[in-house]
């Protein structure tokens, strides 16, 4: 393989440096940029340009005494990586949600299975105000009979229809109380059900890649 004139094995740096910097009509001290490479075979060259096929294997900078000033490494082959996607971040509430549920349906049967739980303590309080309604109308009933007589209706007497009356209003506030609970879980399952189903996507997208 025989190289332009201005390139030149490492043989003969010396006579090779001078020789560049005559052609150039440039003084030792205004020398234009010298590079080294290596061919194909290992032989080391210097010069002022560096052939088109060497540049992409590496080369050197160097000084007009043939010490590096600064070297260029080879250019990969090998394709630039893509940056990697950060895995998801989630809440505390969105990581139980998702060691919790399998499944957005899940959260749905756990939210029936929360109302039906309600219903059926407000079940049993109705029911305790219909007891509680019939001795109401018993006691009553009983005061009518002494008021009818013309006697006195007896203090024990008014002091257990006031404490069924009483109760009666307790448990129609905490009937109350449950149906707000009911709403209240309902709305609170509904967000449970849209934030597991998107964690559950971020989580398969960032799986998927």
């Amino acid at each position: 393989m025989n190289l332009p004139s201005e390139y030149v094995s490492s043989t003969n740096l010396s006579s090779a440096l001078i020789g560049l910097l005559l052609i150039s009509g440039l003084s030792p001290c205004h020398a234009a940029q010298l590079y080294r490479w290596t061919d194909e075979h290992g032989k080391i060259f210097y010069g002022d340009q560096i052939p088109t096929r060497y540049i992409q294997q590496g080369y050197n900078v160097v000084s007009e005494q043939g010490i590096t000033v600064y070297t260029i490494g080879p250019v990969s082959d090998e394709p630039i990586p893509e940056p990697k996607e950060e895995a998801p971040k989630f809440t505390t509430y969105e990581r139980g949600l998702l060691a919790t549920y399998s499944s957005g349906e899940e959260i749905e049967l756990a939210k029936q299975k929360k109302l039906d739980d309600i219903d059926s303590i407000i079940g049993l309080t109705q029911d305790n105000i219909m007891l509680q309604e019939r001795q109401f109308r018993e006691l009553t009933k009983s005061a009518g009979d002494y008021e009818r007589r013309g006697e006195h209706v007896p203090k024990r007497l008014e002091v257990d229809i006031a404490n069924i009356q009483e109760k009666i209003s307790n448990y129609a506030r905490t009937i109350g109380q449950y149906e707000a609970q009911k709403l209240d879980a309902s709305k609170r399952f509904d967000t449970d059900v849209e934030l597991y189903l998107n964690a559950r996507k971020r989580q398969q997208h960032f799986n998927q890649r």
